[in-house]
């Protein structure tokens, strides 16, 4: 197992899979960009255990969450809108192993789940791009993370 991520490797890795996701998900065009004036309020997490530890967060605004869950689900789908956002997330998780570890790397993740207040900001930063979909910002962050068990 792998005790650390490379800075740069995580940042061009999350570039590479954040706008892919996306686009096959959501068919939603998302670029990098400036990160000035970029705070959306929704931020989702999901902790990778394995190959290495780590937690990878995404923040959209409510308005793309929406609009991520009618893609997804339908527009008159009203059961499991939350979980929308948290399926791409999921699916965010397993491109950046892929992305940054290759392709058949042994994976070990948690569930999804939604952070409230402070909750989260747990571990040191790793990378953090912020990218523009579509006019809504969109903030994917990893964090390092030791798991004591």
């Amino acid at each position: 197992m792998k005790d650390a991520l490379d800075s740069f490797r995580s940042t061009e890795a999350l570039k590479t899979i954040v706008p892919a996701v996306f686009a096959d998900m959501t068919f939603i065009d998302v670029e990098v960009s400036s990160p000035a004036g970029a705070d959306p309020e929704g931020r989702a997490a999901i902790d990778i255990l394995k190959p290495v530890s780590c937690r990878l967060e995404l923040a959209v605004g409510p308005e793309l969450r929406s609009r991520i869950a009618d893609i997804l689900f339908g527009e008159s789908e009203e059961r499991g809108r939350d979980d929308a956002f948290l399926e791409l997330l999921n699916i965010a998780a397993g491109a950046f192993i892929s992305e940054y570890f290759g392709v058949g790397a042994d994976a070990k993740l948690e569930l999804p789940h939604y952070l409230y207040l402070d909750d989260g900001s747990e571990g040191p930063e790793v990378a953090a791009v912020t990218f523009d979909a579509e006019g809504e910002p969109v903030q994917a962050t990893l964090r390092s993370v030791r798991y004591r068990y």
